[in-house]
């Protein structure tokens, strides 16, 4: 009853105070609400970026990955290719050293027939 006492005793003019104050203040609220929306907006925007660098970042991973296991592969095959290149090196210092030899002979027994 006090309340409503009260009220009844607002001027015209105090009414119109306290409509201009609500107005102000719906006007704050729907600011804070447009404000608000903005950045849940931006907010969804920076998580959709977030997400496509993450799958970015997967996908570099993975190619990373590979090309370090194309590399372990070429190293292998380069060591081995290293090990037969030895291997054939010997051989033809072998073979170098047997043709001089079988030349001496050679030139040795043509010395006998002369």
């Amino acid at each position: 009853m006090q309340a409503e006492g009260e009220i009844a005793c607002l001027t015209a003019h105090d009414v119109d105070e306290l409509r201009a104050v609500i107005a102000a203040q719906g006007r704050h609220i729907e600011s804070l609400q447009a404000q608000l929306q903005r950045q849940h907006e931006q907010l969804q925007r920076q998580q959709a970026e977030l997400q496509q660098r993450k799958v970015e970042a997967e996908q570099a991973a993975a190619v990373i990955a590979e090309q370090q296991r194309q590399l372990e592969k070429m190293e292998t095959e380069i060591v081995a290719a290293a090990a037969v290149n030895e291997q054939q090196k010997k051989l033809v210092q072998e073979q170098k050293a047997r043709t001089t030899q079988l030349e001496e002979e050679l030139e040795k027994c043509v010395m006998k027939t002369i």
